[in-house]
């Protein structure tokens, strides 16, 4: 993905490709809309986002989210529930793994974009060349790994949230 057209474009062609999919499935066949925005949006964000020439790092990044993402509903219910810390929590461990695997991941990104001499215009160039206005100095490598999991993590999941209850919507009322 990472040598395509603009997001918007890439955007528009993989809205093309998924609905020629369900176009082409049989009649009356159902669809798992919410699996469908979220493989979507994580092309799309990937690639605008973590774009990496090794096919292997998207796959992990996208595993390590989904675990991430499982295990941080524990951490709100027994943040909410004001549980002490010392409770063991479901999926931490898994979690912990996962936020390392995505660190690494993203690292390694970095590490690979060094590397090459190429300049892209991506959020990940831009983020890699700005500076502090006040000091002038660069982020440092977890600022950058910070940065770029946070548009990746906020950006995929509640994009793909607000795509599937706006087709959830519009199923409602067909009329729209």
């Amino acid at each position: 993905l990472q040598d395509r057209q603009p997001t918007g474009l890439l955007g528009a062609q993989l809205a093309g490709e998924l609905l020629a999919r369900w176009s082409s499935a049989p009649q009356g066949s159902t669809h798992e809309i919410e699996r469908d925005m979220t493989r979507v949006t994580f092309d799309v964000i990937s690639a605008t986002l973590l774009p990496s020439a090794d096919a292997t790092v998207g796959a992990a990044v996208e595993h390590s989210t989904g675990l991430f993402q499982r295990a941080g509903g524990w951490s709100a219910l027994y943040a909410i529930a004001n549980a002490p810390k010392w409770l063991p929590k479901p999926g931490r461990r898994a979690q912990q793994q996962a936020i390392h695997n995505l660190r690494s991941s993203v690292a390694a990104m970095l590490r690979e974009r060094r590397e090459v001499a190429q300049e892209r215009d991506d959020l990940m160039h831009r983020l890699m060349r700005a500076t502090d206005p006040e000091t002038g100095a660069p982020m440092n490598e977890e600022q950058l790994i910070d940065n770029l999991l946070t548009f990746y993590l906020a950006g995929h999941d509640t994009t793909a949230k607000a795509l599937t209850w706006t087709l959830f919507l519009l199923a409602q009322s067909p009329e729209w």
